[in-house]
């Protein structure tokens, strides 16, 4: 989060599955709607457009894990009145998330107990709606959705948005260096973008309708996504998302810094603004940047001594303190801002510039050579 991240143009349809996924689960929620009133005339009423009522109708023809789309829809639509009245206050709680990250404290927070009765049948419950839920996300995106990426509905399936589609156009717009060739840079840790999988940043195995929801999916690097780091872990403190940044709706707009660490020879990172000092913390743990980056930050280092090393011995000449510091400014002269873990090396440049690391650096070198 050290660089801004912006929603995309495709967003737009995103944020029309979103509404989709709203008004189909308060549907279900209804008291009146029975698994009997679970049909295809029925979604063709719900639905604003042909498009959408025949790619929901397709959808819920859909199988995972031995049941339908449908099914699981009507098994919810068969809830007792109580269940559907819990499960209906859970929905528009948990689908607004914009409301839990007001400028102003609120003390909002999102339900984190399931919205079901504690019973036998609880599990089933939840089973259910989320695998429902999930398979927008799973199913639905993968294979294109209802809509083009400007949100407007389509039947055309080769040019309704998919996953692939956004995943691309997000990296693609948030490219610094738009050659074919060039590396590019996770907006998350700022270090190189391999193996891009979309993270949803309050996971969707806890809150699956926002599945699908454009201000929860963020394309990130696979080993930001992944245990140890961020995998699955929440992003709220019982519920409350104070203490917590958002990719979209509460980005740290260029006030994290990242700082030299004397004490192991690493980095830290910091904040310009105190009020912050929870969610840097947060947002380290969630992700081990510090420990990452200290990793990037030690191996940059034996990278940079190697070559000088490497190209004095070829030299055979003892190597001065002169020109170790134009091999030094020669390097941080050649940084790039738009090149995997810039920031990183930038830190890196100015600790080796200190004049008494710089002693000792030549020293090791030349015992070294």
């Amino acid at each position: 989060m050290l660089r801004p991240i912006k929603k995309i143009e495709s967003a737009a349809a995103l944020n029309a599955t979103q509404k989709m996924i709203q008004r189909f689960a308060l549907w279900l929620c209804e008291p009146g709607r029975s698994a009997e009133k679970v049909t295809e005339a029925e979604i063709k009423t719900l639905m604003k457009t042909p498009q959408e009522a025949a790619w929901l109708w397709s959808f819920l023809s859909g199988k995972h894990n031995g049941k339908t789309h449908l099914q699981r829809a009507k098994y919810l639509a068969a809830l007792s009145a109580n269940q559907k009245s819990r499960l209906k206050a859970w929905v528009n709680a948990t689908t607004n998330v914009g409301a839990y990250f007001d400028l102003t404290p609120t003390g909002k927070q999102i339900p984190v107990d399931s919205p079901f009765i504690k019973n036998k049948a609880a599990k089933n419950h939840w089973d259910n709606l989320k695998d429902l839920m999930e398979a927008f996300y799973l199913k639905g995106l993968n294979q294109g959705l209802a809509y083009l990426p400007d949100g407007n509905p389509t039947a055309d399936k080769t040019k309704a948005l998919n996953y692939q589609t956004f995943r691309m156009d997000f990296i693609k717009y948030h490219q610094l260096d738009k050659h074919e060739f060039a590396r590019e840079v996770c907006v998350m840790c700022n270090g190189e973008l391999r193996n891009t999988s979309i993270d949803h940043w309050i996971p969707k195995a806890d809150y699956p309708l926002l599945s699908v929801c454009a201000d929860n999916l963020v394309p990130i690097c696979g080993e930001c996504n992944q245990s140890p780091n961020k995998g699955k872990k929440k992003v709220h403190t019982g519920g409350s998302f104070e203490d917590w940044f958002h990719p979209h709706l509460r980005h740290p707009s260029g006030t994290l810094i990242i700082t030299h660490q004397t004490s192991d020879f690493g980095v830290a990172l910091n904040t310009t603004r105190t009020s912050d000092a929870a969610r840097v913390r947060n947002l380290n743990a969630l992700f081990n940047l510090e420990q990452r980056w200290t990793r990037e930050f030690k191996a940059e280092y034996r990278k940079l001594y190697n070559s000088i090393l490497t190209r004095q011995q070829k030299k055979g000449t003892p190597l001065s303190l002169e020109s170790l510091c134009h091999q030094l400014e020669e390097w941080a002269d050649g940084l790039n801002p738009n090149q995997p873990h810039y920031e990183v090396h930038r830190v890196l440049a100015e600790t080796l510039r200190d004049a008494n690391r710089l002693m000792t650096w030549h020293a090791q070198l030349i015992d070294e050579a």
